[in-house]
């Protein structure tokens, strides 16, 4: 009988123990998945032709906006946590994420 509750609540605290590891591996991936997406993100950026003006980028058509446009827009993101900003050699970008997905797509010129 004590063998018996003893291997249950050994068989518990191991499961306790296996799924709190579980929950800290699926939030290295998540992290890890969060870096691809930039990753994916830039490398889509910089296979843009420099002279494009009408593309689409993970499921988002890009817009093609002035100077005075792109001030505007990163004033109204004054802590850069959803408007975001990339010059590369294919171009000067503004893009939107929510949540770590692309929202919308700028191509400053």
């Amino acid at each position: 009988m004590f063998a018996d509750r003893f291997y249950q609540d050994l068989g518990a605290a191991v499961m306790s123990h296996v799924f709190f590891w579980y929950i800290k591996m699926l939030e290295g991936l998540q992290a890890k998945n969060k870096s691809i997406m930039k990753s994916t993100l830039l490398n889509e950026l910089m296979k843009i032709p420099k002279d494009a003006t009408l593309i689409t980028v993970q499921g988002v058509e890009m817009q093609v906006i002035d100077k005075d446009e792109a001030v505007r827009l990163l004033d109204s993101d004054p802590n850069d946590s959803n408007i975001h900003e990339c010059t590369l050699s294919s171009g000067h970008f503004l893009f939107q994420t929510e949540n770590r997905i692309l929202v919308s797509l700028y191509k400053v010129v």
